[in-house]
């Protein structure tokens, strides 16, 4: 950490390697009785290496690279907190290894994502963006779109687009924060093989939906079928769900 003139530059690297069997543990678990998940020697050499410069307003010439055993990631912006915390950052992957991060949900990724926004006192405002994300999930294939914004007033969906193995989740539309304004989100959801997402949850869903009118007077129109399902120790054999407020 360097300073001149009122600036700093700050230039950092860390790096680790596999660890013994002994000294694996558990970053993140899915459910808190679940087996824990451990790092695998995949996913090392980790190295995070963060370069950036910036005065007591904020950060900006933000360089941040992430590199694993199989892959790596960039991240550039710039950040403030002057007046709230407003940033404009986005990060490019290519085969970066999330297991040193989530070791119980492994998963190799690609792909570009952008987000700008401010947390201020009139509330978070923010944009998000994302091209060509894919990769594997639990050795499935893994593709997701997810670009949306939130306001003070209102959480927009433009189009999510999830899909793993042959399990696909898609949804679309807008929420709104005032219990006057209309709210309208509609999503389907097809997951033969639930499975691929987690080993530890089983069984299969089918189902779609939507919610639309305003908190005071709200429209549900939803159907939901699974079957075997099981889930940190619960099991349904079948389950058959309609709801409707029409």
């Amino acid at each position: 950490l360097t300073s001149d003139k009122g600036r700093y530059l700050l230039v950092g690297e860390s790096k680790a390697e596999p660890a013994a069997d002994d000294d694996k543990a558990p970053l993140w678990a899915l459910f808190a009785d679940a087996a824990p998940g451990t790092i695998p020697d995949s996913a090392f050499p980790l190295t995070i290496a963060l370069n950036a410069g910036g005065d007591f307003t904020g950060m900006d010439n933000i360089d941040a690279q992430i590199e694993t055993g199989t892959g790596a990631a960039r991240i550039t912006g710039e950040l403030s907190w002057l007046d709230g915390i407003r940033w404009q950052l986005a990060a490019a992957a290519e085969k970066l290894n999330l297991a040193p991060f989530a070791p119980n949900w492994p998963a190799v990724l690609s792909g570009d994502i952008a987000s700008a926004g401010s947390f201020t006192d009139q509330g978070l405002s923010a944009t998000l963006s994302t091209d060509n994300i894919q990769g594997t999930l639990q050795q499935w294939p893994v593709i997701m779109q997810l670009p949306a914004a939130i306001s003070p007033e209102k959480l927009t969906v433009d189009s999510l687009q999830l899909s793993v193995a042959d399990n696909q989740l898609s949804g679309a539309g807008v929420v709104a924060k005032e219990s006057a304004e209309e709210s309208d989100i509609r999503w389907q959801i097809n997951a033969p093989n639930i499975s691929a997402i987690s080993p530890r949850i089983n069984g299969s869903l089918v189902g779609s939906g939507r919610f639309s009118g305003t908190r005071d007077n709200p429209l549900l129109d939803a159907s939901l079928k699974g079957e075997t399902l099981a889930i940190a120790g619960w099991s349904l054999a079948r389950i058959d769900l309609y709801a409707s407020t029409n």
